[in-house]
């Protein structure tokens, strides 16, 4: 029960008590009206469905749920179809709430996704130009969801609710870590051949990870909110946020 209860604090009431906090349908610019951010947001949720959306093709739905770069692409377009979607509803704080926290995680697990792929995964000089699947797994993948969340992350004035953001954004992780055990059981093999979950070299690798997406996470929210509030999170900040909902985070695991 514990547990649960530290999940919906986590998820869904998510306060933020930066005075610059505003609705959804909000721009980050005074030029822009809400009108014109409705319109860019139909325009990037169109581009993620037919170019990340083309990507998931290769994976199928036997597949989807075991490897993150495709998880990766549904979230970027469930979470631009919810922003999208703002525009068109009366005022909720919950609804507010749930999309801004799930924008925040998008936009860093789109990150980790995209410094993952392109720095251990990708080989450079092995891409064909004439083969439709090198583009997915590449282009379509492992760019377009990131371009997307990062263009929406410009324009919109959402600001990051760090104290509670960076538990958001490794619950994820967390739970991706048994659904490679029961990967196995249904696809005869682990989705990444080269994990052995008998061994600790995985869950070293798992916490360096866990590690990198809280960094990316809280460099990210810093950048975020000093544009668009003028304040942002210093270190001593972090450090007794992450010390003091180290509980909460037991509680998950």
């Amino acid at each position: 029960m514990e547990a649960v209860q530290s999940i919906q604090r986590i998820i869904v009431q998510a306060s933020r008590s930066s005075i610059n906090d505003s609705p959804l349908s909000t721009p980050g610019f005074s030029w822009m009206s809400s009108q014109q951010l409705m319109y860019l947001r139909g325009f990037l949720l169109l581009f993620d469905v037919l170019i990340g959306g083309n990507a998931l093709s290769i994976t199928g739905i036997a597949k989807f749920p075991f490897y993150l770069s495709p998880q990766g692409v549904v979230w970027s377009i469930l979470t631009e179809y919810l922003l999208f979607a703002s525009h068109f509803r009366t005022f909720d704080q919950r609804y507010e709430n749930l999309v801004k926290a799930m924008f925040e995680m998008s936009t860093i697990i789109q990150t980790l996704i995209t410094v993952y792929y392109w720095t251990l995964l990708y080989k450079p000089g092995k891409f064909d130009f004439k083969n439709i699947v090198a583009w997915q797994l590449t282009v379509m993948m492992h760019v377009t969801p990131i371009l997307t969340m990062f263009i929406e992350m410009i324009f919109n004035n959402i600001i990051f609710d760090w104290k509670k953001g960076w538990l958001r954004v490794i619950y994820p992780l967390i739970v991706y870590c048994p659904m490679q055990i029961f990967a196995k059981d249904i696809m005869g093999k682990n989705p990444y051949g080269s994990i052995d979950l008998t061994k600790m070299n995985f869950y070293i690798f798992q916490a360096i990870v866990l590690v990198a997406t809280i960094f990316m996470y809280f460099t990210i929210a810093f950048v975020n909110n000093l544009a668009k509030s003028g304040s942002g999170s210093s270190l001593n900040d972090i450090k007794q946020l992450v010390t003091q909902d180290y509980k909460y985070l037991v509680d998950l695991i």
